[in-house]
């Protein structure tokens, strides 16, 4: 919950960067952008609209920060932006893909980006399938929308497990008990977030999507063990500093 810190953090990267603007710093900038911007739902940050280079690096990379522009845009209404966006993502997985199916890829030594891995492909898909199902929900297609959120949480599950910042900007079972609230579903809801925490354990955007659900559904004895977990995680925020006598 340290959101202050974060943005702080995300700020100075962001200098950092258009200083050194390295591989290695722009990958970092995507990773500290994506997961500020998700985690802190701060969609009205000025770094929103500030479009990294990102065509030379990781495929994965690619796909968070474009990613962040297709869902800024639904956030915002704008259809053709999300569009947009999922068409880069589509295209560019697309042909990674085809790549990667020749055994006797050579990569040619003035290349500058990496050659894509199957896992790291089937991430991109993810996040792409992510962002269709919004698009489906902008279109009133509840079907379809709900058979590709769970399409993209069966495909994430299929995945190694990840180290270090997320790979997949947004859980998928978080996205879909998100979306399932909407739809006032609050028990399928729960179902979705239990599964959620139970790949990332007392995660708090989850806690409190499940947090909501239980308050929709009346359930007192749920909503104060949520609510329990919840002051363990936030009890973990920096102490305030105090002066030593």
């Amino acid at each position: 919950g340290r959101m202050e810190k974060a943005r702080k953090m995300l700020e100075e990267m962001t200098q950092y960067t258009a200083e050194l603007p390295s591989k290695r710093a722009r990958t970092h900038l995507v990773f500290l952008k994506s997961t500020y911007l998700t985690e802190a739902n701060d969609w009205d940050a000025e770094i929103v609209n500030d479009l990294l280079k990102v065509d030379d690096l990781n495929i994965v990379v690619r796909t968070k920060e474009n990613f962040n522009q297709g869902y800024f845009a639904w956030k915002q209404g704008d259809r053709e932006g999300l569009e947009k966006s999922i068409a880069t993502i589509a295209q560019d997985r697309e042909k990674e893909a085809t790549l990667s199916e020749s055994a006797q890829l050579t990569v040619c030594g003035a290349s500058t980006r990496e050659s894509a891995k199957q896992i790291q492909i089937d991430q991109s898909q993810v996040m792409e399938m992510q962002l269709q199902a919004l698009l489906s929900w902008t279109k009133s297609d509840l079907l379809d929308t709900e058979k590709l959120l769970k399409g993209a949480a069966e495909l994430e599950e299929k995945l190694d497990y990840s180290y270090g910042p997320p790979l997949i900007t947004k859980p998928s079972r978080e996205l879909y008990g998100e979306w399932l609230l909407e739809v006032e579903r609050p028990e399928d809801a729960i179902a979705q977030f239990d599964q959620a925490l139970v790949r990332a354990p007392k995660r708090a955007l989850s806690l409190k999507g499940k947090l909501n659900a239980a308050q929709q559904v009346g359930d007192q004895e749920m909503m104060k063990a949520i609510q329990s977990i919840l002051d363990e995680v936030e009890s973990r925020r920096e102490p305030t500093e105090t002066a030593v006598l």
